[in-house]
């Protein structure tokens, strides 16, 4: 995962040999939730609002979730099969002409961390603690055993939150 200079998660795990370990290396992480956070804010503003209200940081579900790639958040045959988009996604960025668009590199990360709070939505504006919201969402991603449901999840959040690049790049190549 972290072998190459350029591989996508050196900077989740990655350290240099003489290095020293610090919270500056979970960097891309932090990246990655201001990403979801500001993903939330635009798309999801009523969501946004109530669950910062409640005092609720989406790192408290979903950090873990990043730095494990959503092992033991998912049941296992999910897991693998999100790991399979992931790594396919996250491996084939030279096909992929949005790069230039702010597509993050990992962005079925983000994607199935937006999906799981849109999903959730109608339950997350009822709760009343960030305890509540925390227990919807772990629950929600815990029950999540259909692994096709599951990446069908992701898709429609990547088709929301990265369509616009898409169109940007078809309006440039007239496609």
């Amino acid at each position: 995962l972290a072998g190459s200079n350029d591989s996508p998660f050196r900077d989740y795990y990655g350290q240099d040999p003489g290095q020293e370990s610090s919270w500056r290396l979970r960097k891309s992480a932090t990246d990655d939730l201001r990403r979801l956070d500001a993903c939330i804010a635009r798309k999801e503003g009523e969501v946004w609002i109530h669950l910062n209200g409640l005092g609720f940081h989406l790192s408290q579900v979903f950090f873990g979730a990043f730095m494990r790639l959503f092992a033991t958040y998912l049941p296992t045959p999910t897991c693998f099969r999100f790991w399979d988009l992931l790594f396919f996604e996250t491996g084939n960025r030279d096909m992929d002409p949005t790069e230039e668009l702010n597509k993050p590199e990992r962005h079925s990360l983000i994607d199935l961390a937006f999906g799981t709070v849109t999903k959730c939505k109608p339950k997350l504006l009822e709760c009343t603690s960030a305890l509540e919201v925390k227990s919807v969402l772990l629950d929600f991603l815990e029950n999540l055993y259909d692994p096709s449901e599951a990446i069908a999840l992701v898709n429609e959040a990547e088709w929301s939150l990265w369509s616009e690049a898409r169109q940007i790049l078809a309006d440039r190549t007239g496609v």
